[in-house]
């Protein structure tokens, strides 16, 4: 149970580090400085 429940937790942090690179290549604040290489 708690196995399955930290890669959960691992995913997510994963989504949310690529939903925070999204929105920061949005912006178009710090895209170089966040995401130096989008296609990864």
């Amino acid at each position: 149970m708690t196995h399955q429940k930290q890669m959960v937790s691992h995913d997510d942090l994963k989504l949310e580090y690529i939903r925070c690179i999204v929105t920061t290549t949005a912006s178009g604040s710090h895209v170089s400085l966040t995401a130096p290489a989008p296609s990864e």
